[in-house]
């Protein structure tokens, strides 16, 4: 299943919410996940983190997420853009790419709590922080949403 144009009105305005966009302030805690809850999005990301080394260039990400949807979810998978200072895309050094594809294959529950640690998603000592370009999500019951971009989160600044 694959939301639709009608469904994906109410996480847009969300995303732009989330994102930081237009005059609307962000929510939290609470308040953002209640969002989410009512306008059904498959997750809520509470937290991103992109732990810049004191030596070296690996870059690890840490992502936490709840399960807003109703339904148990099978996996996960971000697709996460870096960021150098300027705000511009930047690339791996050892695979030149931009994007980075991470997995969480663990069982979550509806309401409950998801989270995933990567070390050495990329290698490049210009990049500062993350952004989530979109997620796949798969529920136990074979159901996919697949290049779900209603909610962008960055740990920007």
């Amino acid at each position: 299943m694959i939301l639709n144009k009608i469904t994906l009105i109410p996480a847009l305005a969300l995303a732009g919410a989330l994102a930081g966009c237009g005059p609307t302030p962000i929510p939290k805690g609470d308040d953002a996940l209640k969002i989410a809850r009512d306008a059904k999005l498959p997750i809520y990301v509470s937290d991103l983190k992109t732990k810049i080394p004191l030596m070296g260039g690996n870059i690890d990400i840490s992502i936490d997420y709840v399960n807003t949807s109703g339904k148990t979810i099978r996996s996960v998978r971000f697709y996460l853009i870096a960021k150098d200072s300027q705000g511009n895309s930047v690339p791996d050094m050892r695979t030149s790419r931009f994007t980075a594809k991470l997995d969480d294959v663990e069982q979550v529950e509806p309401d409950g709590k998801g989270s995933g640690h990567w070390e050495a998603v990329w290698e490049n000592r210009h990049i500062v922080c993350s952004l989530i370009k979109q997620t796949d999500v798969e529920y136990t019951d074979g159901t996919l949403i697949n290049g779900y971009n209603g909610l962008r989160r960055s740990d920007c600044r």
